[in-house]
């Protein structure tokens, strides 16, 4: 059984709606990417106007050149894990026709 007090804390306490929940989101993701941005030392256009950082990450450069932010395939044809694959494919053909080359000698 609850206690009077643990009543009375719970009672106490303001309930949050959607809304305020929604907010304290954000600000949380903007004061995370503010610390980010400035252990990095980041651009000093977002420490001007950290209501940027909402929608956006603190490393985000924003070029389409960037190694980290472009697209992979733009910039090397191929994803890491297509690339993979074609090397795992080949590794597996060069296993089979070594495999069959062996057995028929």
């Amino acid at each position: 059984m609850e206690t009077e007090k643990e009543i009375e804390n719970e009672i106490q306490q303001p309930i949050k709606n959607k809304r305020q929940t929604r907010r304290q989101q954000k600000q949380n993701h903007i004061k995370k990417q503010l610390e980010i941005l400035r252990a990095n030392g980041g651009s000093k256009r977002y420490l001007k106007e950290p209501h940027r950082l909402a929608k956006h990450n603190a490393m985000d450069c924003g070029l389409p050149n960037c190694f980290l932010c472009g697209n992979r395939r733009k910039l090397l044809g191929k994803t890491v894990q297509e690339l993979n694959f074609e090397q795992t494919e080949k590794w597996v053909n060069y296993e089979s026709e070594t495999s069959q080359s062996l057995w028929t000698k």
